[in-house]
């Protein structure tokens, strides 16, 4: 390697840097790494933090350091011909018609101070179903399928759980062909968002203006509390968010339905 960038401040990130045995390692200074792991760089930076800087900015500044600028466009997913062709033969196989419009709901993270319950998504999917008649996928990885049947069983069958059944890069691929993709702080919104799709994510704890997609096609729906985003892993770190539990149905719908309006334009 002729350079090695490391994001974190941990000790972890230097000693890799240093084997990788690249001539130019680039990090973020650490306070508390005076001693050794500062001096296995040969460039630090003292990162700027200011208000409303998302996460994406704040990691490109290391890009200064190799007089290089950060990207202003937002990452955007290439799809091949042949993965789309693939997306739409196995949405056809799982009984989807492609001819009307349908919806990915991705409601799991991989924490679940970050989720809603399993009663409030079910009453998110039937509401979708009666208010705009659409069809809807439940995504999610392989250890999340029982608990996306959860939802799909309290539902008509217009509801599919895919959850598991997608590669990441083919998760993409079905995620392009979808009208609009709701779901909370995962990766699933950062795929979407890539591949061209609206979305609505719901954020607990955590801080939407340095984590969420941007673009006036991506709507953030958090709920109002003195404490939100307090950036902790649920209330006191108890793994259960009360700004989760207390969010209503009936204060999701409006950034659903201002996407679906975009969505039909």
């Amino acid at each position: 390697f002729d350079i090695a960038i490391d994001m974190r401040t941990n000790d972890r990130g230097a000693i890799l840097c240093t084997l990788s045995g690249a001539s130019q390692r680039i990090g973020f200074y650490a306070n508390d790494g005076q001693l050794i792991r500062n001096r296995l760089f040969t460039a630090l930076l003292r990162p700027r933090c200011f208000s409303g800087i998302h996460i994406s900015q704040y990691l490109f500044q290391l890009l200064s350091l190799l007089d290089i600028d950060g990207p202003n466009q937002p990452p955007c997913f290439v799809i091949p011909q042949a993965e789309k062709e693939k997306a739409a033969a196995f949405l056809r196989q799982e009984g989807i018609n492609l001819n009307r419009g349908f919806i990915c709901l991705q409601p799991f993270s991989l924490r679940q101070y970050k989720e809603l319950t399993i009663e409030k998504y079910v009453q998110l999917v039937k509401w979708l179903r009666t208010t705009y008649d659409v069809q809807v996928l439940i995504t999610g990885s392989p250890a999340e399928r029982e608990r996306a049947t959860a939802i799909a069983s309290c539902c008509d069958s217009q509801v599919w759980n895919i959850a598991g059944k997608t590669s990441i890069n083919f998760y993409a691929a079905v995620l392009n062909r979808c009208r609009l993709f709701i779901g909370v702080d995962s990766a699933g919104q950062h795929i979407a968002a890539a591949a061209g799709i609206p979305t609505v994510i719901i954020y607990g704890p955590s801080q939407a203006e340095a984590w969420a997609p941007r673009g006036e096609q991506h709507l953030v729906v958090q709920k109002n509390l003195p404490c939100v985003p307090c950036r902790q892993m649920g209330c006191q770190d108890s793994e259960k968010s009360i700004c989760l539990d207390t969010l209503t149905l009936e204060e999701i719908m409006p950034a659903i339905r201002q996407q679906l309006q975009l969505a039909t334009r």
